[in-house]
């Protein structure tokens, strides 16, 4: 067989031995598997997000710490895991809904994190989405 950097060419032996290889070799050796989520990722992204506009806008990792933690103390995560009937429902979510609380408070402007404050509630009430993954602290 030529080596791949020959460059066998379409439609010849070498090339039809080297793409039966390449597949064999794909299909036996296969990819590894995927680890699942966390149950509670998507909650503990919405924390994190409010972490890191906090820090980003104001300068003050220990004002974002102190966020992150009355995140954790204020609200409640809501676990999903990948085969949740909750999916199938009408008016559940899709999957990549339960990202939607933290990716937009990540993009949260800063003239609204400042106006945010250190109002959590209102912070969760930015995103529809908010309400899929968080509970508790009035959200």
């Amino acid at each position: 067989m030529s080596n791949l950097h020959d460059g066998a060419a379409p439609g010849s032996a070498d090339f039809a031995t080297m793409v039966l290889t390449t597949t064999v070799l794909t299909t036996s050796l296969g990819c590894a598997p995927i680890k699942p989520m966390d149950s509670d990722l998507p909650c503990r992204e919405a924390g994190y997000a409010i972490a890191a506009r906090t820090a980003e806008c104001t300068g003050d990792g220990e004002l974002a710490q102190a966020r992150y933690e009355q995140f954790r103390k204020e609200f409640e995560c809501i676990e999903w895991k990948g085969d949740d009937p909750r999916f199938d429902e009408t008016g559940g979510p899709e999957a990549e809904d339960l990202f939607s609380c933290a990716f937009t408070i990540r993009n949260l402007p800063c003239e609204t994190v400042k106006d945010l404050g250190g109002d959590l509630s209102a912070w969760l009430a930015t995103d529809p989405g908010c309400s899929w993954v968080v509970k508790g602290g009035g959200a």
